[in-house]
């Protein structure tokens, strides 16, 4: 099987234009970024280090976007078009994952507006 580079970076571009609850995007497949909710502007994700397709238990953190501009500009390229992160696949189980970690001691940061 071979990687099409220009078909992810179309698929990753889509997916940043319209994120979805189990949207699951990698940096080199050692850092993750979960899409776990979905509003009518804003974006939540929870970001990990550790397995691709589990919730870990350590390390990772929940941001919350105000908007989809914000959640674009935060895995944006600064001085080239794209995105840091890629695609790895959409529709990932998260559910229950913001609940898992506001009721536990895992961070969560809501975004600063800028």
């Amino acid at each position: 099987m071979s990687y099409d580079f220009e078909k992810n970076q179309r698929d990753t571009a889509a997916a940043m234009a319209d994120p979805q609850v189990g949207d699951r995007f990698h940096d080199m497949y050692s850092f993750w970024v979960f899409v776990v909710d979905v509003g009518t502007e804003s974006v939540t994700t929870y970001e990990a280090s550790g397995h691709p397709s589990e919730m870990p238990d350590i390390g990772g953190r929940l941001r919350i976007f105000t908007t989809r501009d914000e959640f674009r500009a935060s895995y944006r390229y600064g001085s080239i078009p794209g995105y840091y992160v890629r695609l790895a696949d959409r529709g990932t189980d998260v559910s229950g994952w913001v609940r898992r970690v506001t009721d536990s001691s895992l961070s969560v940061f809501p975004e600063e507006k800028p």
